[in-house]
């Protein structure tokens, strides 16, 4: 018996541009929030904080959880071949 976790995989069936920048505006509202926070409030902690959680999210993004994209037909068909396996 396997005590293996299967990997975790996203499939992006659909996803328009502007649902792409929105997400990517997003992160950089959340960055700029906390880091500009930090200066308005005069804390070096929130600053820094801001900057951690920045390149966390940095670095998850261009990690090894990448999303694939494919159609629905394709999405459909990659999830009937790995049930099989």
């Amino acid at each position: 018996m396997s005590t293996e976790t299967p990997k975790t995989q996203f499939i992006i069936i659909h996803e328009t541009p502007l649902q792409s920048w929105l997400r990517d505006a997003s992160s950089f509202m959340l960055f700029a929030c906390l880091i500009g926070l930090g200066v308005v409030v005069g804390s070096t902690a929130m600053q820094w904080a801001g900057f951690f959680v920045a390149v966390i999210i940095l670095l998850g993004r261009a990690g090894s959880m990448k999303a694939r994209r494919m159609s629905r037909a394709e999405a459909i068909s990659y999830l009937q071949d790995g049930e099989q396996a």
